[in-house]
């Protein structure tokens, strides 16, 4: 009789890996779909990058396979290893750090939707269907709006205002409204980040509820927000943003652990005028009466007038002058 051989122990190689039904299909749905990189802020904006290798680096430099033009983008700036189901980030000892949902990285494991900052540019990573209308949808929406707010973001803001830049031209008037959360950051430090966002989002949910279609609400950064009034003069725009600063002050927003909370805010107006080289000059009037509605006490609308003496007028808290024109009938009711 045979006399039975020992089985050698099974080597590395040899030993088969068990994976669990959920791996499986997280390994099935990669197959399917494409892990990408969406730019939703910064100078490529709109461009997406798919990541079809194993590993692909990131940066500026004229050889990188994913490549940014941003100058506070280091050459090779950071990498992506692909094993799938799996998408990892690693910063390269970039000058200026690899950040995820404002957290500053050294390696990650990426989950579908987190933001990733390199430089002043944001890339949203996303497991994409190039082939499916409803992601095309999608990346109208990223590149568009505001996740935070549901409001227009800063690009989409400096778009329609270079066009009615280069269309206006005195032919017919619009106004801009510079808003600011005032005391924003004691929002935070009192209760947390979350009670910040919760702020950030219902306000945006208040401006929506109260403007016109025709009017372009934006989150211009942080707790800033730009209101862009199409065919409205600057004192017509005075009366929306008094029911919009008293809108928000007499609103009860709630904190995360349930508590209610008040906050205010200062706005400032400036008007279009043909003498303004460009759009920063007309965001720049309109932030500098912000900024004398918060000098001046906050909780405050200012406005400016080109040929005014003084140029800054405060609207609100005290009563307009008996010499400042009603506004016209369209926008009364506002």
């Amino acid at each position: 009789m045979a006399k039975r051989r020992n089985r050698p122990a099974a080597t590395g190689d040899e030993t088969t890996q068990i994976l669990n039904r959920d791996t499986l299909a997280e390994i099935r749905q990669m197959s399917e779909r494409i892990p990408s990189l969406i730019v939703i802020q910064g100078n490529d904006t709109g461009q997406i990058f798919k990541l079809t290798n194993s590993a692909m680096s990131l940066g500026r430099g004229s050889g990188t396979p994913l490549r940014l033009n941003d100058k506070a983008v280091s050459r090779k700036h950071c990498l992506f290893e692909v094993s799938p189901p799996h998408v990892t980030l690693i910063d390269l000892q970039s000058a200026n750090g690899t950040f995820v949902n404002s957290e500053n990285i050294s390696k990650k494991r990426l989950a579908n939707g987190d933001k990733i900052q390199v430089g002043s540019t944001i890339l949203k990573f996303e497991m994409a269907d190039m082939d499916d209308s409803d992601f095309h949808e999608k990346l109208y929406q990223i590149i568009t709006f505001d996740d935070l707010t549901s409001l227009y973001n800063s690009k989409y803001m400096m778009k329609q205002l270079e066009l009615l830049f280069r269309s206006s031209r005195g032919r017919y008037p619009f106004t801009v409204l510079f808003l600011d959360i005032d005391h924003f950051k004691l929002v935070n430090d009192n209760h947390d980040h979350l009670t910040g966002s919760s702020v950030l989002s219902e306000l945006g949910r208040l401006l929506l509820s109260n403007l016109r279609s025709s009017d372009i609400p934006c989150r211009y950064g942080g707790e800033e927000f730009v209101i862009i009034l199409q065919d409205t003069s600057a004192i017509q725009a005075v009366f929306v943003a008094e029911k919009i600063r008293k809108l928000v002050a007499g609103h009860e927003f709630v904190t995360r652990e349930g508590q209610p909370l008040h906050i205010t805010i200062s706005i400032g107006i400036a008007e279009f005028s043909t003498s303004y080289v460009s759009v920063t000059d007309l965001l720049a009037r309109s932030d500098e009466a912000m900024y004398q509605a918060k000098e001046r006490g906050r909780n405050r609308t200012v406005l400016f007038r080109e040929d005014g003496d003084p140029p800054f007028v405060q609207v609100s808290p005290t009563v307009m002058n008996d010499d400042t024109p009603s506004p016209s009938s369209g926008h009364a009711g506002r």
